[in-house]
């Protein structure tokens, strides 16, 4: 059973530590985007999702 909850907490802890890095990279260009090409931004936060 610790084993078990060993494992989904280290899965989890990558996860989680693996996707945070990019996506504040992606939030934060799309934000600088934001005011003068809405567009732009749109289309960073969507392409991002599809992926």
């Amino acid at each position: 059973m610790t084993l078990l909850k060993n494992l989904i907490l280290s899965i989890v802890t990558l996860m989680v530590l693996g996707c945070n890095n990019s996506s504040n990279r992606t939030m934060d260009t799309a934000e600088s985007l934001m005011q003068e090409h809405p567009k732009d931004a749109l289309a960073l936060l969507d392409s991002n999702l599809t992926k």
